[in-house]
C-alpha cells in the first residue's frame, strides 16, 4: 500500500474513527485502525464490535492495499504532523511508513486479516431524513439514558414508530434511568420504511457517534437491519449494534392525568435550581419544590452545609403541594426544551412529575420523586 493525502483528510477521518476503536480487550486487533488504499480513496474503518465507523477520504493511490495500525499512536501522530501532503507505506508488510515534509514516522501494524468483517451495506435501500431532525430528537432524549449496565435493555435511546394526532405517522425516541423518562414525537411520513417493526434500542455509545455522524449534515440515511441500525452521510457510515432486550414499558410510567399543573418561566427556573444546587450532596440529594397559590419555592436542606430557598411567583391557585427531586434531573428537562415557558404536571409529592414544554406538545420529560 501506498498512497498520498492531505493531512486535513486523513486528520478528520482519523479524529473520527479513533475513539471508536476498543482500547482494553482480548481482542488486540480491535485496538487498531484498518486503512483500506483503493479507487482514489482511503478507507479508515475502526470498530468496538458494538459501534463501527467506515470514512472515504480522497487520496493519491499509488499502490492498494489493506494494512492495520493502532488508533491511538496514528491519531497522536497525524495531529502532530505539518500542513503538508501525507505518505503513507506499508513496509514489508509490518511497518506503515508515514511522512509529511521533513517529518518520518515508521509505525509497527499488523496485516488485515484478523480485522472483523462490518455488514456497513447490509442494507441498500436506506431512507433519506433531515440530520436536523434527528439530531433535535436525540438532543432532547439522550440525557435519560442509563449507565447501568446491569439493566442493558435501558443503556439506549428507544426508536419508535407511532401513529400520531390525524393518523399521521411519526418517529418516537424513548429513554429512561428508572428515574425519570424523556420522550419526543416528530412527524415522519415514510418511518415505516426505515425497518423499525416495534421498536429498537441504539445503545449509548452508538448515539453519541450518530451525533458525530449528523453534524454539519444537512440529510444522512438511515436503515434498520436485523440487530443492527446503519446511518450513512456523504462519506461516512456507522454500524451500530442494537441493544438486545424489550424497552420497558414507558407508558404506564406516564401519568394518564393530573389534578394540578403550574407553569415556570424555563430560565427562571433553571437559575434558582442551579443556585440552590450546591446545598445538595450525593448523600443528601433531594431539592423540594413546593406549589403554593401564587408562588413556587425550591429549597434544600443538608446538616453537612447548610439551606437554601428561593421563591418565584407564578400564577397558581390549587392546593399546596411539596416535592422532592433530583435537581439535575430538573436541569436536564430544562435544558432540553427551547420554548421560554414549562408546564409542571403533578398529582401530589409522592407521584412522578411530567414537565412539558409549552410550546411542544410532542415532548415530555417524567421525574420520579424522591423523598426529603
Amino acid at each position: 500500500m501506498n498512497l498520498e493525502i492531505e493531512k486535513s483528510e486523513l486528520l478528520r477521518g482519523v479524529g473520527r474513527s479513533h475513539n471508536i476503536s476498543e482500547r482494553r480487550t482480548s481482542m488486540p486487533i480491535i485496538s487498531n485502525l484498518l486503512l483500506e488504499a483503493e479507487r482514489g480513496v482511503l478507507n479508515i474503518v475502526a470498530t468496538d464490535l458494538e459501534v463501527s465507523f467506515r470514512g472515504s477520504y480522497p487520496a493519491k493511490i499509488n499502490t492498494a492495499g489493506t494494512f492495520t495500525v493502532g488508533a491511538r499512536i496514528f491519531f497522536d501522530v497525524i495531529k502532530r504532523l505539518p500542513a503538508d501532503d501525507v505518505v503513507l507505506e506499508v513496509v514489508e508488510g509490518a511497518r506503515l511508513n508515514v511522512r509529511a515534509g521533513s517529518v518520518f514516522y515508521s509505525l509497527m501494524g499488523v496485516p488485515p486479516d484478523d480485522f472483523p468483517s462490518i455488514p456497513f451495506d447490509k442494507r441498500a435501500d436506506l431512507v433519506e431524513v433531515d440530520a436536523e431532525l434527528i439530531g433535535e430528537m436525540i438532543e432532547k432524549s439522550k440525557f435519560a439514558v442509563s449507565t447501568d449496565e446491569a439493566r442493558y435493555n435501558i443503556t439506549g435511546v428507544f426508536f419508535e414508530p407511532v401513529t400520531m394526532k390525524e393518523e399521521a405517522k411519526g418517529l418516537r425516541m424513548v429513554s429512561t434511568d428508572g428515574h425519570r423518562l424523556a420522550l419526543v414525537t416528530r412527524a415522519m411520513e415514510d418511518v415505516e420504511a426505515l425497518g423499525l417493526d416495534k421498536g429498537s434500542i441504539v445503545p449509548r455509545k452508538g448515539i453519541r457517534e450518530l451525533i458525530r455522524l449528523i453534524d454539519e449534515e444537512e440529510k444522512i440515511k438511515l436503515g434498520f437491519v436485523d440487530k443492527g441500525l446503519i446511518a450513512r452521510s456523504k462519506d461516512e457510515v456507522l454500524f451500530i449494534r442494537l441493544v438486545e432486550g424489550d424497552f420497558p414499558n414507558y407508558r404506564a410510567v406516564i401519568p394518564e392525568s393530573s389534578e394540578n399543573s403550574v407553569k415556570i418561566g424555563r430560565l427562571v427556573l433553571m437559575e434558582v435550581v442551579e443556585r440552590v444546587k450546591p446545598i445538595t450532596t450525593e448523600r443528601y440529594r433531594a431539592m423540594g419544590i413546593s406549589v403554593s397559590p401564587g408562588k413556587v419555592t425550591v429549597r434544600a436542606s443538608n446538616p453537612e452545609r447548610g439551606e437554601a430557598k428561593e421563591t418565584i411567583e407564578v400564577e397558581y391557585e390549587g392546593p399546596e403541594v411539596t416535592m422532592g427531586f433530583n435537581p439535575d434531573y430538573i436541569l436536564d428537562n430544562l435544558a432540553a426544551v427551547k420554548s421560554d415557558a414549562v408546564i409542571l404536571e403533578f398529582n401530589d409529592g409522592e407521584s412522578p412529575c411530567t414537565i412539558k414544554d409549552e410550546e411542544d406538545e410532542n415532548f415530555l420529560g417524567v421525574v420520579m420523586p424522591m423523598r426529603l
